[in-house]
């Protein structure tokens, strides 16, 4: 038996476990409290994961074949994806690289070498089909950085923060923290609790008085969707009470004028009237912010699957710029990220708007946002006719069919494909409808670098080695790409790929030798040399290492570049008039979005974990709500909007604000006729359209929360 110590990578905390090894299995583990970074924090995902790994719950061990009749034979993995190489080949040949397309999932994010064949392969068939869940939850912050611009110094260190507002997020769950929202991933409730006690005030903005909003000094219970509506109220106050940081502004920020103008309307009472915050407390938070000397502000999936999203993440970016809520020059850097090569220099990336450039969508009027296509277009890049439409989608590492929503118009569009290929450690609704299903490695099995290092407290990189070795009948997902390469004779380029960098401008680290397929800690030894890491350090640190790296500080520009962040751009200044000119929706309900601790989006749903917490989808609501609609926990609701109906079962929750029917996504039975009584719980996607003219502009993201819903006890 030995003991080998590694981290999970299935969301940015990164925490590390310990262990025991005997006959290529793993026989016990642990949490690691000697682990640098996470100091013993775990949470249910971690575990599920290495459940999974040890054979429990839904883990795919070998691939498959669907036959003409609609069954499957199993299939030799690398087989499988020379066959899926000679077949894409064709497809190409016969229709042109646009025919093929990548949907790039949650699951390969961290998975180094996958997403760097992956994205070298799309590049290589010279398709520009590239599609991320990052359109399908959190694009806003896309689009504002195209439209604002950027500004280099990046968010505070959080030791640095007097006071920080996080919106739509509940890090102690979701562990989605840095550089997002300001809390720390990494063991997110010891954080708050370690922040609060330096003096530092935290304001959460949730319909749901979450588990973070608890541990919050203010918590604005506002109405969902109204979260634009809230910070143009915010921004007003600031302008108000003298809150701007001049000497920022003056520096590094135009239209502050104009923005001041357009949001004079939304004055206290019409936003709290609006919102459902109080004015005492819209105030308070104003006067934080204001007098703070760094504040910071941030949000994620709640603010950004909502109504008027993209205008909400921009106006709370206009709060930082206001505010001078950024590491300026000669401001602390704990973390150096030597392995992303991040140098903050007080300075600004002008606004680069990628989406009106080419190419562009078949079906729609926009061009990549940072590298990608919106997904929620998919369907009709598939399902409309012409030149150039998809025929063939290769998934790895995401589960599209259910988190693409409106699962009629999505389930019709993969089953027009040709070819659909899915590349997973798991069945999923996604591989029921595959051609081909390739099982790959788990985590613990392939060769790996903490990806995530710059959401690190600290400078830290760590190389991951096998646990185990990978069973034989599945393969790297790196050696599906590069095989499916091979039999289409594309030559493929090594590069250390991050969300938000399109292939492209990727710094080339080498050429991949397409002869004899490479040896895994060769490529990963290439990373690190190429950022001038010393690997071998790296390879005999178990837990990994800091190098000695000090702290560093935000550099000063030796000159003005002239670039600055644009507060109130023509089509950010058309939103908000468009906002003021809005009526509030009436609705008696709206349906809210939830994170649980034991699910990352689709992954783990059917773990031991979750099966005994959360066996369904509850439909969660306030007990006086429940109480007017003659409800009681365990009552079967009907749920519909214009576009669909869902069967919920209702379950008490004084945390949710009343008004909210509060249910998480990406859960339940897909085909409502497989559970016509919801005994899994609703589908919420059933509830929701794919349809461009009822999504935002620009990213086509459809609204997933804060939507208006009707409900009826069902009969």
């Amino acid at each position: 038996m030995k003991t080998v110590y590694s981290s999970c990578r299935i969301c940015t905390a990164s925490c590390g476990f310990s262990f025991e090894v005997e006959n290529n299995q793993i026989t016990h583990f642990s949490a690691d409290f000697d682990h640098p970074v996470s100091q013993g924090h775990c949470c249910p995902k971690g575990i599920s994961g290495i459940e999974r790994q040890q054979g429990k719950g839904d883990r795919l061990l070998v691939s498959r074949k669907k036959q003409s009749d609609g069954s499957f034979e199993t299939i030799d993995t690398l087989a499988a994806a020379k066959e899926v190489g000679a077949k894409l080949k064709a497809i190409i040949d016969e229709h042109g690289p646009r025919s093929v397309a990548l949907f790039f999932g949650t699951g390969a994010y961290a998975n180094t070498l996958g997403a760097s064949f992956s994205r070298a392969w799309l590049h290589a068939t010279g398709s520009p089909n590239y599609f991320t869940t990052v359109t399908i939850d959190q694009s806003s912050h896309w689009i504002t950085m195209g439209r604002m611009g950027v500004f280099l110094g990046g968010m505070p260190d959080l030791d640095d923060i007097d006071v920080g507002l996080i919106s739509g997020a509940n890090p102690l769950v979701s562990h989605l923290g840095w550089p997002s929202v300001p809390v720390a991933s990494m063991n997110p409730g010891e954080q708050v609790r370690s922040a609060r006690a330096n003096g530092q005030k935290l304001i959460v903005v949730d319909p749901r008085r979450t588990e973070t909003a608890r541990s919050a000094d203010l918590h604005l219970q506002l109405i969902p969707g109204e979260d634009a509506t809230l910070y143009a109220g915010i921004i007003h106050l600031l302008f108000a009470c003298n809150g701007i940081n001049q000497s920022f502004c003056q520096r590094y920020v135009t239209h502050v004028d104009r923005l001041k103008q357009l949001v004079t309307p939304f004055t206290p009472e019409y936003v709290s009237q609006r919102t459902g915050v109080p004015e005492e407390n819209l105030h308070k938070a104003t006067e934080w912010l204001a007098n703070a000397r760094r504040p910071a502000v941030g949000c994620c999936t709640g603010t950004a699957m909502a109504p008027d999203s993209n205008l909400a993440d921009f106006l709370l970016v206009c709060i930082n710029a206001l505010c001078g809520g950024f590491r300026q020059a000669g401001d602390r850097v704990r973390n150096q990220a030597p392995l992303a090569g991040i140098s903050p220099i007080a300075d600004v990336v002008p606004p680069n708007r990628t989406w009106e450039q080419e190419p562009k969508c078949r079906t729609q009027d926009v061009g990549h946002i940072l590298g990608e296509f919106p997904s929620a277009l998919i369907p009709d890049e598939i399902l409309v006719p012409g030149k150039d439409k998809i025929r063939a989608m290769v998934v790895f590492g995401g589960n599209p069919v259910i988190a693409l929503v409106d699962p009629e118009k999505t389930t019709k569009a993969f089953n027009d494909l040709d070819l659909l290929v899915t590349l997973d450690v798991a069945e999923t609704e996604t591989t029921a409808l595959s051609d081909y299903t390739l099982a790959v490695s788990t985590q613990y099995e392939r060769h790996d670098l903490s990806a995530f290092n710059v959401a690190f407290p600290k400078p830290y990189e760590e190389y991951y080695q096998p646990v185990i070795e990978k069973p034989g009948s599945v393969a790297h997902d790196w050696e599906i790409f590069w095989t499916m390469a091979q039999a289409m004779d594309l030559p493929l380029e090594l590069k250390f790929t991050f969300p938000g960098v399109p292939f492209k401008d990727s710094a080339l680290i080498e050429s991949v030798n397409m002869e004899a397929k490479p040896d895994p800690e060769d490529l990963i030894r290439k990373i690190f040399e190429s950022r001038n890491i010393d690997f071998e350090t790296l390879k005999n640190a178990p837990r990994g290492t800091d190098f000695g790296l000090g702290e560093a500080v935000v550099a000063a520009p030796q000159e003005d570049s002239g670039a600055r962040l644009d507060v109130c751009p023509d089509d950010v200044a058309e939103d908000i008039q468009k906002l003021w000119q809005s009526k509030a929706v009436e609705s008696r309900y709206r349906l809210a979005v939830r994170r649980m601790i034991s699910v990352q989006n689709s992954a783990y749903r059917r773990s031991d974990f979750n099966q005994k917490k959360f066996p369904l989808n509850y439909a969660y609501m306030n007990p006086e709500d429940m109480l007017a609609e003659g409800l009681s926990d365990g009552a079967r609701i009907d749920m519909w909007t214009d576009s669909g109906k869902i069967v919920g079962t209702v379950r008490s929750d004084d945390t949710v604000r009343a008004g909210v029917v509060s249910m998480t996504h990406c859960f339940g039975e897909l085909n409502p006729e497989n559970d016509p009584e919801g005994a899994l719980g609703g589908f919420t996607g059933r509830l929701i359209p794919l349809d461009p003219n009822k999504a935002e502009a620009i990213n086509f993201m459809p609204h997933k929360t804060g939507i208006p819903v009707n409900i009826e006890l069902r009969q």
